[in-house]
């Protein structure tokens, strides 16, 4: 039981840490994306403000996403399995 807590606990940390990872590698890709839209050379005025336009919604994306919810179940799991490590083992029962 103690193996399974001590599991919960790391996995727990690894999960809020991975997530925090794959957060940011999702908005840097978003990023690089709104970038290569907004860099290139157009041929007209008007397709240029689209791609702005489309560029900027890019980038919106990339600032709403959020790393909250890994952080939550990673400490939603550490925090399971420290409640479990905090479980007394009952006193072995002599004379018995």
């Amino acid at each position: 039981m103690r193996l399974f807590a001590w599991a919960c606990v790391v996995g727990g940390v690894l999960l809020a840490a991975a997530g925090l990872g794959f957060v940011e590698k999702q908005r840097a890709d978003l990023r690089a994306e709104s970038w290569s839209i907004r860099s290139q050379p157009w041929v007209s005025t008007q397709r240029t403000f689209e791609e702005q336009r489309v560029g900027r919604a890019i980038d919106r994306q990339a600032d709403e996403l959020s790393s909250l919810p890994w952080l939550v179940g990673g400490a939603a799991l550490a925090g399971f399995g420290v409640l479990v490590l905090a479980i007394r083992r009952p006193q072995p029962k002599e004379g018995v």
